[in-house]
């Protein structure tokens, strides 16, 4: 599976090293190339594990995207994002509609 992860700061590290563990799955993750050093340090550290050039780019390349920003820029990160064939009208993470 294709796992991707916007914003690159302590959570994300955690989870990619729990998922990169001897043990895990396999996955191939795309980070978003927000903290340059950690996304650097995990590429570097694990394979499979590759930096993106934008959040655009995690989104369009990935199966499963995990959001892991503060709560502040959520809302700023996801309105940058363009919709793409995988995004989840419904889903818990989806742009409100203009009704809302």
């Amino acid at each position: 599976m294709q796992l991707g992860f916007i914003g690159t700061g302590a959570i994300t590290s955690a989870m990619v090293t729990g998922l990169c563990a001897p043990d895990g799955a396999g996955h191939q993750i795309r980070l978003s190339p927000r903290n340059a050093t950690v996304a650097a340090d995990l590429a570097r550290g694990y394979p499979g594990v590759a930096v993106a050039c934008s959040n655009q780019d995690v989104l369009d390349g990935c199966e499963v995207v995990v959001l892991a920003v503060r709560p502040p820029m959520a809302r700023g990160v996801l309105a940058a994002l363009k919709e793409t064939a995988q995004w989840l009208p419904d889903g818990c993470c989806h742009k409100p509609n203009d009704n809302s």
